[in-house]
């Protein structure tokens, strides 16, 4: 796993190699994406100030490189250019954590929200202080329990290092700003793989646009309508696409949404083999949640065959159905399928299925209700 250092504090001698050997790459080795961009980096890279080390220049041209990337992105927001290239090659590790802000509209989040994040931070430290009790919210105390559940093998985040420290803050500091969602189990691993890529400041604000811009609304309140309503759509989805399939697992009694739900929440962090994560997240940041149900689908597809040849056993179905995502180290392949096999998934469609999904699992939600005051 590759841990970003930004370039405005330091920069690796293997970073600045990467960079400067016109190495970046993306899902293909070799593939030079300041090109892919449109940049013409030999002149925009042109030292004229006067530096006493070799490193000082690096300094300066990865400080340069980076601006260029990211202004380079914002030009391309909303292109089929872009879209093309995301999904093909990917981001390089070096800068995914800036393409990813840029891609997603953070980094202008973050331009015009300048000093709100410290804010909250210092409101909540200072509280605890009042207090004297660093556990006294319901949020803050799952907060605790979690942190050391995430993530627990990796040195970001190991008992006492600087990445625990970072988390609880993020995590509490959305939960002060945002207290209708507080906390929900998921967020921490979705803040901790952010913080692998950006600074604190930065993953705080991109787990604030996913959570209220990116994905429907209600996505990880207590009631989670927004991720039931989303499950309600993939299996509408699955129906239309897949409907031998469908049968197959309706007559076993079989809810896909009862193992595709951990997919959506956890933006398949826990589920995808851990590069081919990553490649889906450069889509989805971009073009938005679509990309969830197009992946799901193509785990679906590509082991469709296979699936129709189980017997009717529902453990086995079930079993076969849970492993889909483990199976998938070869990240071209999955987006490939998602993109070009399994047809047209529109955002109209999307928002239609969505808009149904929500009348009826509303619906739902008022019968049990009633069910359950009787």
């Amino acid at each position: 796993i590759f841990y970003q250092k930004k370039f405005r504090n330091s920069i690796s001698e293997s970073l600045i190699r990467n960079i400067f050997d016109h190495s970046i790459s993306g899902g293909e080795t070799g593939i030079n994406f300041e090109m892919l961009l449109g940049i013409n980096t030999t002149n925009n890279l042109t030292i004229t100030t006067t530096t006493t080390t070799i490193e000082n220049d690096n300094l300066i041209k990865g400080k340069r490189l980076i601006s260029i990337l990211r202004n380079r992105i914002r030009q391309l927001r909303g292109t089929n250019k872009l879209k093309k290239l995301l999904r093909k090659y990917g981001i390089p590790a070096a800068i995914r954590g800036d393409i990813w802000l840029e891609c997603s509209g953070v980094a202008l989040l973050i331009e015009k929200n300048a000093g709100y994040y410290q804010s909250l931070i210092e409101q909540d430290h200072k509280e605890d202080i009042e207090a004297n009790n660093p556990s006294r919210t319901p949020a803050a105390s799952q907060i605790e329990l979690d942190l050391n559940r995430t993530f627990p093998e990796h040195e970001l985040f190991k008992v006492t290092a600087i990445g625990i420290f970072k988390l609880r803050r993020i995590l509490r500091a959305y939960a002060r700003r945002n207290p209708t969602v507080g906390y929900c189990q998921g967020m921490n691993f979705l803040a901790a793989l952010f913080l692998m890529f950006m600074s604190e400041e930065e993953a705080f604000w991109m787990l604030t646009n996913l959570i209220e811009n990116i994905l429907p609304t209600d996505y990880y309140s207590d009631a989670m309508l927004g991720s039931h309503t989303d499950m309600n759509v993939l299996k509408k989805l699955v129906n239309n696409k897949f409907p031998q399939f469908a049968n197959k697992i309706s007559e076993l009694s079989i809810d896909i949404s009862l193992i595709a739900r951990s997919w959506f929440l956890c933006l398949y962090i826990d589920n995808l083999p851990f590069e081919t994560m990553l490649r889906t997240l450069d889509c989805f940041f971009y073009e938005g949640s679509k990309i969830l149900f197009r992946v799901a689908l193509a785990l679906i597809k590509l082991q469709l065959t296979n699936l129709l040849k189980l017997p009717n056993d529902t453990a086995e179905i079930w079993t076969a159905l849970k492993e889909l995502p483990f199976t998938h180290s070869q990240p071209n392949l999955l987006l490939s399928t998602a993109f070009n096999k399994i047809g047209s998934l529109s955002k109209k469609l999307i928002t239609k299925y969505r808009q149904q999904g929500r009348i009826e699992i509303q619906n739902l939600f008022a019968v049990r209700q009633t069910f359950l005051r009787k």
